[in-house]
């Protein structure tokens, strides 16, 4: 009789294998990161809104910043981004995107000029968001930061979920929403401005991605995403807003 080898026994603990969709190739260069146990931890997800729900800290950060592929304007650090948050405070929405480069708060050529966009997903998103190989990043809504030679200008609009195109008039907000510092742009927009379309606000969930306006307003004019692939939910502390 042959008998079995024994395996010595060890007091490691099994691998647990997470309830989450495994990312394909560079998916896994962008993350959520959510609280656990007091500890701050990174979740690679495909998808925000399917599976188990996610209880975000409101922040997305990319491991390694890179450009979309379909992008064809200069490769620029202000145009690359890298990390991303949102969170409710009071009555307003804080939405704040950070770059490789600084960002030139008051351009004085073409080439320095760049607008920043958050894509919101309030819930009444479309299936399919309107960027090639980026299926996942789907809003209904965004706020747009214009940095140009004439100076910064911000505003809100609510976009048709069936065409991925602007569905209303552009709501401006004040110069002063805006703030410039560095290599980040952040923008307060108040919560007015943006009705749920479906969703409670701790499940909207947000991209922030650059694009140069010295390009034709097509996909290759978006320079990158933050997160790459999909998009993080943001922030809200209870109690919620009413």
């Amino acid at each position: 009789m042959r008998h079995r080898r024994m395996r010595p026994r060890t007091n490691r603990r099994p691998r647990v294998r997470a309830d989450l969709e495994l990312l394909e190739g560079r998916a896994l260069l962008s993350y959520l990161v959510v609280e656990k146990g007091g500890r701050v931890v990174p979740v690679h997800v495909s998808d925000a809104r399917r599976g188990q729900p996610l209880y975000s800290n409101g922040l997305a950060v990319k491991k390694a910043p890179q450009f979309y592929s379909a992008y064809t304007g200069p490769r620029l650090p202000s145009l690359n981004g890298v990390r991303a948050t949102g969170y409710v405070q009071g009555t307003s929405l804080i939405l704040s995107g950070t770059v490789a480069g600084s960002i030139a708060a008051h351009p004085t050529q073409a080439s320095e000029q760049a607008t920043y966009t958050f894509g919101i997903d309030r819930g009444g998103s479309s299936k399919t968001g309107p960027f090639p190989g980026r299926p996942h990043i789907r809003f209904d809504s965004v706020v747009v930061a214009q940095v140009t030679t004439k100076g910064i200008a911000a505003y809100v609009q609510i976009n048709d979920p069936r065409t991925n195109q602007p569905g209303t008039t552009p709501k401006a907000l004040p110069s002063s929403a805006v703030t410039v510092s560095g290599d980040e742009i952040a923008v307060k927009v108040p919560l007015s401005m943006l009705p749920s379309s479906g969703h409670a606000m701790n499940q909207w969930n947000v991209n922030f991605f650059t694009r140069n306006p010295n390009q034709k307003a097509t996909f290759r004019g978006i320079a990158s995403f933050t997160p790459e692939f999909t998009s993080f939910q943001i922030y809200v502390k209870p109690p919620f807003p009413a």
